[in-house]
């Protein structure tokens, strides 16, 4: 009860002072016609420590709010270089969480990887990767035996060193340093398909198993169907806990602006505006990938 009463006090505050500090009678009146979700949006920061880039795209009448955080973690066959790269950029997310947590009172996110179902998560898991394994065989015409060793051998290597995306996760860290509510953004079944399918693709490069240039398009085909699979689920989720501004630390693969244009098409009356953070230490040109979305949902 005492986080809610904050966080209404914080954006009570804020909205009169933006309020009262806004320059014209119009201004006042645009932003109190705002839906809550779009106030939020219009409070929240232009400029944070630890951020290169505040992106703000406001839908008219949107209920809900996504603010997205671009991440690094730990996958499979990370290299000693990436996983360096992974703890720079986890370890400025905290500090803008920590940031975001004593100026703002956030107290909880959506965290990739932490799954609404729990139950049979190796059984489906399991499931998927058979099936991604016969799909790959018919279209190399015969299994190479020392692929599925290696296989297997990932298989352990995955649920071993798993345990470094968890040390240094930078929402994992404030569950345990500061107290945050880790709310799930995946469902075992998509979670599973995307990765089986990932680790399938991942391991046929890793020992030059020869694609032919339509397989790989087939293959890229699949991996966005499963990448907007899971993304849909952290929007339903939203919805279902009908959180009208919501915070996820999500993949740097990921991309929420087409999801929210479907969305918002299916569902007018749950419509999502969008902000989205870039830490500093992602790499140079990685908020290009944004620049064509500027206006993207501007009507």
């Amino acid at each position: 009860m005492k986080k809610i009463q904050k966080i209404k006090s914080f954006v009570i505050i804020m909205g009169v002072l933006f309020f009262f500090g806004c320059s014209s009678v119009s201004q006042r009146v645009a932003f109190s016609s705002k839906t809550e979700a779009n106030q939020k949006l219009c409070l929240f920061p232009e400029k944070i420590p630890g951020i290169s880039s505040v992106i703000k795209l406001e839908v008219n009448n949107a209920q809900y709010c996504l603010v997205h955080i671009p991440q690094i973690h730990w996958a499979p066959c990370s290299s000693d270089s990436v996983k360096q790269e992974i703890v720079i950029v986890q370890n400025q997310i905290y500090d803008v969480l920590c940031y975001l947590q004593d100026k703002l009172f956030l107290e909880e996110l959506y965290d990739e990887g932490i799954v609404e179902d729990p139950e049979n998560h190796r059984e489906i898991f399991d499931e998927f990767y058979k099936n991604h394994l016969l799909i790959v065989e018919n279209a190399m015409k015969e299994m190479p035996k020392e692929y599925l060793t290696e296989i297997d051998k990932r298989i352990v290597e995955n649920d071993v060193e798993s345990n470094y995306f968890f040390e240094y996760s930078a929402s994992r860290r404030m569950e345990r340093e500061r107290g945050f509510l880790l709310k799930p953004a995946d469902r075992v079944r998509e979670k599973n398909a995307f990765f089986s399918f990932y680790l399938s693709v991942k391991f046929m490069i890793g020992l030059e198993i020869n694609l032919s240039e339509e397989e790989m398009e087939k293959i890229e085909t699949k991996l966005n169907c499963l990448h907007n699979d899971r993304e849909n689920v952290l929007l339903q989720a939203i919805v279902n806990r009908e959180d009208n501004f919501a915070v996820t630390v999500y993949g740097r693969g990921h991309y929420f602006f087409d999801n929210i244009e479907r969305w918002n098409k299916t569902y007018p009356n749950q419509k999502f505006s969008h902000i989205i953070l870039i830490p500093s230490s992602l790499k140079d040109g990685y908020q290009n990938s944004f620049e064509p979305f500027e206006y993207y949902y501007y009507e």
